[in-house]
């Protein structure tokens, strides 16, 4: 699981966080085939914290496909990642 908390500099309003959230939670459900969700405070309109899950039974695999999608958020122009935090059970 990985854990990480956005902050949208772009952003003006609620409407604006939606739009940009919804977007990057459908990116990285498609192209990285994982789960994601928001899943902290919804009324920030400047934040947002987002989990992503990916099931194996392979652990190197597990943080391989964790990376790949870190790597990904902080790529994004829209996106400043504040802080994460990844946990393999």
């Amino acid at each position: 699981m990985l854990t990480i908390d956005l902050h949208f500099s772009e952003a003006r309003s609620l409407k604006d966080r939606r739009r940009i959230l919804k977007s990057l939670l459908a990116r990285l459900g498609n192209r990285y085939n994982v789960s994601v969700a928001e899943s902290g405070e919804s009324e920030m309109w400047q934040r947002a914290e987002i989990g992503v899950a990916v099931i194996s039974n392979s652990t190197p695999h597990v943080h391989e496909m964790l990376s790949e999608v870190m790597r990904f958020v902080e790529s994004q122009p829209a996106v400043t990642v504040i802080s994460s935090h990844m946990e393999v059970m």
